[in-house]
């Protein structure tokens, strides 16, 4: 396994693959008790994680995901992230939201002076 992952695009590739096939292999799991698929994607995230992987199967761990090749696979979360999130303001509809700004606002201050508070 170590000599298909030498160069950083064929372990770029390999990790992107094995992430995806383990979102969707959980999606198809937690959908069938409910759950939305975002939550089996943040479950992916802490099976992959070296909390999980890492300590059950460091040998693969290391070798799937070594130290140097985090940074990329990072930049590019970074990037889809960013990606996502402007498709989401492209398909905000602003109309839903006529009504509903007082409520927004309480909303938005609470979640951010209650914790505060708390603190």
């Amino acid at each position: 396994m170590e000599a298909l992952l030498h160069s950083p695009l064929s372990r770029f590739i390999a990790q992107a693959v094995f992430i995806v096939a383990t979102a969707r292999v959980l999606g198809f799991v937690l959908r069938r008790i409910g759950q939305p698929m975002v939550i089996a994607e943040v479950v992916a995230g802490i099976v992959l994680g070296p909390s999980l992987l890492g300590w059950l199967w460091p040998q693969f761990f290391a070798a799937l995901f070594p130290g140097p090749s985090i940074a990329l696979l990072s930049m590019v979360a970074q990037v889809g992230l960013v990606l996502f999130m402007f498709l989401v303001g492209l398909e905000l509809d602003f109309g839903l939201l006529r009504g509903r700004g007082h409520a927004s606002v309480v909303i938005s201050n609470s979640s951010i002076v209650l914790p505060f508070a708390l603190g």
